[in-house]
């Protein structure tokens, strides 16, 4: 090749010389005598020149071109290294370009991939996303910002945040104060919620993330808006139905009121299933209906907002919100019975849509009640919510009510997670019948147990009673008799003693207290005798007022000796009872003596008569000296006695007559202030007139 390069140098050599000699002559002028024959030669050379340097290179191309082909069909081997080699090289080259710039359109196509998913994601995000550089300034926003604002792009992208967001939640605490912190420095990033209320009553919740973000030096801020209300209902709603359950724990399950005010409260609590009334419709099977038992929620528009303002204000939860019921008085009006008890739905009126709740015991919402068939026109007269929930209360398969709860004020339209949370609490309500009925039976049965255990004691300490003085009677009946016959022959030996020594003044008087003695023991004996014998009242309507009067006449002469007032204050109006006539008297005499004994001269005594619940009240009132407390705990026990010389059988004997009779007998008194006995006995019991008056007295 070498050679081939030096072959064309020399004869491209003697052209040039001569194509340097013409170009001399013609800048210099015609040296051969003419012009133009110096540009003859010169342009001859041209040509020689490019004649021999074509027939070079056809030549050196000629040979590479002959060996590739020889080469490409097999006939030779490397014949000429550097030709061959550069084709192989140029070969490798085209193919790893072509290589790379497949894989760079691969890259290019993951990255438009990518670029186009990223972009679709962040557009197409659940939150509020908004893009703002350092001044504020809107940069970029993603669709639900555009549906939230409800403008259009060129109205949003371009002006500051604080023009274009609503302005609750850039107030105080809000993202001004978030956009202090993060844009100054103070804070990486940070988080605040916002809650919005409408007359108490929760409206909205925002969760608000604010963080700057770097791109290529240059500072960003990323905010992101998430409406959290749902949520944050959902865990009031928890937060509240488990206050009202934990408050239905507390109260006694026999309080059923209270029991289902507390349901309704959960109903009607705007943090709750929010609806503004709430009313409970109870099955009345004697009248075939079901009828309204009370609801609860504000009367009017007006004072629906007065509460809920007043709600809101004081930020009254759930737990204020139960105890209204221990606060409010007038427990009528704050259930709204007056109301609730002109709601009325007949079992006949099988189409109506409270009786399709029972039919199907399922809830049913009604959207429209003036153009449903289901909805009666005497039932909208009354209820006037034109859209409202129907719901069964289910026990053991069978519906014992209804809830109906509505929005008459906001008129806000029942969800389905109003209808969810509304069906809980109608099974809770349904919980708490069942249980309140349960309590009931059981109460009935122990009041039935009691008063057949009470009647059953009765019975068993009468028949003891009985035994006891049975046993006592036939011991007093052997002493009297064996104690009776002698001294009625001493006391009559001791009269005669007394008429044949009349005049002899020691033996007459031994002779009289023998007397008096023997009476004595003679009156003890009788007073044995009446206690233990059994008290069998023989009942007859009698006038009590006329028994008072008569055992008043048989103390005149001691009150007039002692100078004592009686007074008697008598009923007019006293009705008949049945009593046994004989030993009421004894009971009248035995307590006015005493009383009479009891004061001193010119002492008063009132004997007074009146009726009251069913009964038939006796006073006996002293001014007398009054008994001690330990007196009053004893003196109806028997042989326990104050006066000297008494057997303390008195007292006794008058409790027994009076508990014979189904009264009561107490005493009311105290040191120097005078005694009161008061009997009650019943008007209605077997042979009475059961007729009963008020006294006038």
């Amino acid at each position: 090749m070498k050679k081939r390069y030096l072959l064309l140098i020399l004869a491209l050599l003697p052209v040039v010389t001569l194509l340097g000699i013409s170009m001399y002559y013609i800048v210099r002028g015609p040296a051969l005598g003419r012009f133009s024959i110096s540009w003859t030669i010169f342009l001859a050379g041209i040509i020689t020149c490019i004649l021999i340097a074509s027939f070079v290179l056809i030549k050196e191309l000629l040979i590479p071109v002959r060996e590739i082909r020889e080469y490409l069909k097999g006939k030779t081997r490397y014949q000429s290294y550097s030709v061959l080699r550069i084709f192989e090289d140029l070969t490798e080259e085209i193919e790893r370009l072509r290589r790379e710039d497949l894989e760079r359109k691969e890259e290019f196509k993951e990255f438009t991939y990518l670029r186009g998913l990223s972009e679709s994601i962040i557009y197409n995000f659940p939150n509020y996303l908004i893009i703002m550089d350092s001044e504020k300034n809107i940069l970029f926003i993603n669709r639900n910002v555009i549906d939230w604002l409800g403008r259009e792009v060129k109205d949003i992208v371009g002006h500051t945040f604080e023009e274009v967001l609503p302005q609750e939640i850039l107030g105080e605490g809000s993202l001004r104060s978030l956009w202090e912190k993060v844009s100054r420095g103070g804070a990486t990033r940070t988080t605040v919620d916002i809650s919005l209320y409408i007359l108490g009553r929760l409206d909205k919740v925002y969760n608000i993330y604010l963080s700057p973000i770097r791109i290529e030096e240059r500072t960003l801020f990323l905010l992101m808006i998430n409406d959290i209300t749902l949520s944050r209902k959902r865990e009031l709603q928890i937060y509240d139905f488990r206050s009202v359950s934990e408050f239905i724990r507390g109260v006694s399950r026999t309080d059923f009121e209270r029991l289902l005010f507390a349901i309704m409260t959960g109903i009607t609590s705007g943090d709750g299933a929010g609806f503004n009334r709430a009313f409970l419709l109870l099955a009345e099977d004697e009248r075939g209906e079901f009828r309204g038992r009370f609801g609860l929620g504000p009367r009017s528009r007006e004072e629906a907002y007065t509460i809920w303002g007043d709600i809101a204000s004081q930020h009254k939860d759930m737990t204020e919100l139960l105890h209204n019921y221990d606060r409010v008085e007038d427990k009528e009006s704050l259930l709204l019975s007056d109301y609730a008890q002109r709601i009325a739905v007949p079992y006949s009126r099988d189409q109506d849509i409270v009786m399709q709740t029972v039919r199907e015991k399922k809830c049913f919402v009604v959207n429209d009640a003036r153009t449903d068939d289901r909805v009666a026109q005497e039932f909208n007269d009354v209820y006037q919510a034109n859209s409202f929930i129907s719901v069964p209360i289910v026990v053991r398969d069978k519906v014992y009510g209804i809830i109906l709860a509505d929005n008459i004020y906001t008129n806000e339209p029942i969800d389905m997670d109003r209808v969810q949370l509304i069906n809980i609490f109608g099974l809770l309500c349904g919980l708490v019948i069942e249980n309140s009925q349960a309590f009931q039976e059981l109460g009935q049965r122990m009041e039935e147990l009691k008063k057949a255990y009470s009647d059953l004691k009765e019975a068993h300490d009468d028949l003891s009673e009985k035994e006891k003085f049975a046993a006592m009677g036939r011991m007093a009946a052997v002493v009297s008799h064996e104690i009776r016959n002698p001294l009625v022959t001493i006391g009559g030996f001791a009269r005669l003693i007394k008429r044949k020594c009349s005049g002899l003044g020691p033996v007459e008087q031994n002779a009289e207290i023998i007397i008096e003695e023997v009476e004595r023991l003679e009156s003890i004996l009788a007073n044995i005798m009446d206690y233990t014998k059994p008290l069998s009242p023989v009942l007859r309507n009698e006038n009590l007022n006329e028994i008072l009067h008569e055992t008043v006449r048989m103390f005149r002469r001691a009150v007039k000796v002692k100078k004592i007032k009686l007074k008697e204050e008598f009923g007019r109006k006293i009705p008949e009872v049945a009593l046994d006539r004989r030993q009421i008297k004894q009971v009248f005499i035995n307590i006015l003596k005493n009383a009479i004994e009891s004061v001193e001269e010119e002492g008063t005594v009132t004997i007074s008569t009146y009726c009251r619940d069913d009964h038939l009240f006796v006073e006996f009132r002293d001014d007398g000296v009054g008994i001690d407390q330990y007196t009053k705990e004893n003196m109806f026990n028997p042989f326990f006695t104050t006066k000297e010389g008494g057997v303390g059988l008195g007292l006794s004997i008058c409790k027994r007559i009076i508990d014979s009779h189904k009264g009561e007998i107490e005493v009311v008194s105290g040191p120097s202030q005078g005694s009161t006995f008061k009997i009650k006995l019943p008007i209605d019991q077997k042979g009475g007139s059961g007729d009963v008056q008020d006294s006038d007295s």
